[in-house]
Parts: C-alpha cells; sequence; structure tokens
C-alpha cells in the first residue's frame, strides 16, 4: 500500500490515545522555577471554546542568560490571559504595563497595543504549579529588558 493509499485521517484517529499520553520533552523535564529573559513572539486574541471567553494567547521564547554561550533558545507553553473575568484583566493590564506598553481606555483598541508586542524582550519570573494532578507554568512578566 502505499502513502497516496492510506487514509490517514483514519490512522491518525486509532492513535489519538497515544498521542493523548505521549509527552513533549519540555513537558518531562519542565522549565525550572527561576528568573529568565524573555522574548514576546506572539499576542493573539482567542475565544475559549469551553467558556466563550475572550482571552490573550501569548507565546514567548527563552533567550541565553548571560554566560550562556550553548543555549538553545526554547519556545515555552504560551500564557493565557482571561479578559473577560476582571481581575485577571487587571493582570493582563500589569503585564502589559511591565512591557512598556499603554493599555487602552476602550478594551476594542487592544490589537494594535497586542502587536506592539512583538519582538519585545522581557524580564519574567517563571513558576511550577501542581494542582489537581495538573501541571501548569506560571509567566510573571516583571520588566521590559533595557538592555
Amino acid at each position: 500500500m502505499t502513502n497516496e493509499e492510506v487514509n490517514f485521517e483514519q490512522e491518525l484517529l486509532n492513535i489519538q490515545s497515544t498521542w493523548d499520553q505521549s509527552q513533549s520533552r519540555e513537558e518531562r523535564e519542565g522549565i525550572e522555577d527561576g528568573d529568565y529573559k524573555l522574548v514576546v513572539k506572539s499576542m493573539e486574541l482567542r475565544k475559549s471554546p469551553k467558556t466563550g471567553d475572550i482571552q490573550v494567547r501569548t507565546v514567548f521564547e527563552m533567550l541565553p542568560a548571560p554566560g550562556e554561550p550553548n543555549f538553545l533558545a526554547r519556545t515555552i507553553p504560551p500564557k493565557w490571559d482571561n479578559l473577560s473575568d476582571p481581575d485577571r484583566a487587571g493582570y493582563f493590564k500589569d503585564m502589559l504595563n511591565a512591557m512598556g506598553l499603554e493599555y487602552p481606555e476602550k478594551i476594542v483598541d487592544i490589537i494594535p497595543v497586542l502587536e506592539q508586542a512583538k519582538d519585545r524582550i522581557v524580564w519574567a519570573t517563571i513558576r511550577n504549579v501542581f494542582t489537581n494532578n495538573r501541571h501548569y507554568i506560571n509567566i510573571y512578566v516583571n520588566s521590559l529588558c533595557e538592555e
């Protein structure tokens, strides 16, 4: 049977449970708690399929600390900020301020601010949280990197 004859959709469905149980290197090894230099790769609006809440998905890439010449840049799990919850939206405003960005008075004006975040280099604290048999990585942006 050639690749053209294989029904890959069905074959993939057959191995879904294996896929669900697998872990990437980052998931197996994790990222140690600590302070890191990160670059913002993207920041975009998403709608939660479960709740319908509007969220911001921020993707960071870890950069080497001084004295780490053989460091391999790593994309870390995305940070999700819920804009539909007043407390969580407040934390998101704090993050924008820490990045040196001004949040808009009207939320409909947020998209240009999200675009301005791209390629900003920031100092952030990463904390691993284990709760309800789940592992989460919390990312707290502390400041814009002035180097």
